[in-house]
């Protein structure tokens, strides 16, 4: 500890503000303990972010974001030149094969991004629940009657076994949290068809649907064709009706129903730190099997959850991965975890080996989950590794978040650091492949980190306890060296866990609280 610059002092510094217990029972009978997080993660009234209801609006993602917009924010003369580039980089890569970007590592993102719903089409979403789950009245059995608190740990025992690393509930306390809802969000929905010889194939009705580009994701004015997994981009109301209905035009939200349930897919961390490079234009295609297998198991987990909730007698509305709302909002009051300078959601157990969050609206009643405070957002003001090891300074170096968006494809609403997402665009367009993401933030967040020893723990809990010592640990942080890995042909030869992060709990990057 002295090595590290932790005095006596300084250790009397933490006792003094820690919770005191004697026992894991204290832990667990403590009012301010939560039973699937760390002892030193506090439940709050309100989220550690500032947040406005007067300010925030619901967010139109399909005008907005910059997914589907590109020329709104890029310039369309270099969309086309970082596209051209990307073709070019594409086909070197792959014809010098270089490590990490070479047909293993290809081979290894397509059959990683198995289940991802979007373009790929091979794992329909369903807006009102698996359409070829049956009913209690079906099965010819009453629906499940639980307590508020039975519903939750059902919930949460469900959500597990299916694949969610930790689940929270919230609700829809107001007309204020419907803002927190998209006007129009992703709207990916089945059935896609195999079959050749289906009367279906060829048909269509009106809307528009998202395609790939080859550069991005865009909007064109076409017909919806079964065989695709792209709907029309339906408008999502709250309307006063019994039950959820949708149409080729929206899909319904009844007033009635208040439940938000909230759930994190993890990703795996050592796969996700051999893609990024600090070099702008420049990164390794293998790491990406991380975010596809995780955006993967999103898709999976929400089948057999609304599968699940459709068997008990409740409905379930879900969207995936921006279908329903800005997700990061719904984790955040619903005490998965914090917001963080990088924009996305910061959980205690995992930090940022999150791909997404997905969030379902039901009718079954439940016990909200609070937001926490664990000291990550504080921390994210004194550190600024993941701004720093952008190549595209696309996250804000600025010593304190503000109010004040960076343009129209950020959601207003809370003091935040907010992100430019045209110069993040910018790195996807020129590795050739529309779906490539960078990484390096993920990767550099001291927070990503596994349990790897006691001090890394200790870190953490000193952190949410002592933000004295937020400017040390930051420099710690940098000395430890956090980051990537630099050879991206190790992991070809290293022991895995079976099924990735999914099974990676109680081992050396994740703690047996999770």
């Amino acid at each position: 500890m002295k090595g590290l610059g932790l005095t006596g002092a300084s250790l009397s510094a933490i006792g003094a503000t820690s919770p005191l217990f004697h026992d894991l029972d204290e832990v667990m009978s403590s009012d301010t303990a939560r039973t699937k997080q760390p002892w030193w993660v506090k439940e709050v009234d309100k989220p550690t972010v500032e947040i406005d209801f007067k300010l925030t609006e619901r967010y139109d993602q399909i005008s907005r974001l910059i997914y589907y917009n590109q020329p709104k924010y890029v310039d369309p003369a270099e969309i086309a030149d970082l596209t051209k580039q990307g073709q070019d980089n594409f086909k070197k890569h792959m014809a010098a094969g270089d490590p990490g970007q070479d047909i293993k590592g290809l081979a290894l993102c397509e059959g990683g991004v198995f289940g991802w719903s979007s373009s790929h089409g091979d794992f329909p979403e369903y807006f009102l629940g698996d359409p070829f789950a049956k009913t209690p009245e079906e099965w010819g059995i009453s629906k499940w009657q639980g307590t508020p608190e039975e519903n939750s740990r059902v919930i949460t025992a469900a959500a597990k076994l299916f694949g969610a690393c930790i689940t929270g509930f919230a609700q829809i306390q107001n007309e204020d949290f419907k803002k927190y809802f998209f006007i129009r969000g992703r709207d990916f929905e089945g059935p896609v068809i195999d079959d050749p010889s289906d009367a279906r194939l060829g048909k269509s009705r009106p809307g528009n649907m998202l395609v790939s580009s080859g550069g991005g994701f865009s909007l064109v004015p076409a017909q919806y064709s079964f065989g695709t997994s792209a709907s029309p981009i339906r408008e999502l109301v709250f309307e006063d009706v019994d039950k959820p209905y949708s149409t080729d035009s929206k899909k319904v939200i009844p007033n009635s129903f208040k439940s938000v349930i909230v759930m994190a897919v993890p990703q795996d961390p050592y796969l996700t730190r051999l893609g990024p490079s600090a070099v702008p234009g420049d990164g390794r295609i293998t790491g990406f099997a991380a975010t596809g297998q995780s955006y993967g198991f999103l898709s999976i987990v929400q089948r057999r959850f609304q599968k699940f909730m459709k068997t008990l007698g409740y409905s379930c509305l879900g969207g995936g991965t921006g279908g329903l709302a800005p997700v990061t909002s719904w984790g955040v009051w619903s005490g998965l975890g914090e917001m963080n300078r990088m924009n996305p959601m910061l959980i205690p157990e995992w930090g940022t080996m999150i791909r997404s969050t997905i969030i379902f609206v039901s009718d079954i009643p439940i016990v909200p989950t609070k937001p926490i405070d664990a000291g990550m957002f504080r921390f994210c003001h004194t550190c600024r590794k993941c701004a720093e090891a952008c190549p595209y300074q696309a996250i804000s170096l600025e010593n304190e978040p503000t109010w004040e968006a960076h343009n129209a494809a950020n959601c207003s609403g809370a003091k935040k650091f907010f992100l430019k997402a045209e110069n993040c665009m910018k790195h996807r367009l020129v590795m050739g492949k529309d779906w490539l993401g960078c990484d390096n933030c993920m990767s550099s967040c001291p927070f990503g980190e596994g349990s790897t020893s006691f001090i890394h723990a200790f870190v953490k809990s000193t952190l949410a306890t002592t933000p004295v010592f937020d400017s040390f640990f930051y420099n710690m942080s940098k000395s430890f060296g956090y980051g990537h890995f630099a050879d991206p042909e190790e992991w070809w030869h290293g022991d895995h866990a079976v099924g990735g992060p999914i099974n990676t709990v109680g081992t050396r990057w994740h703690d047996s609280w999770t």
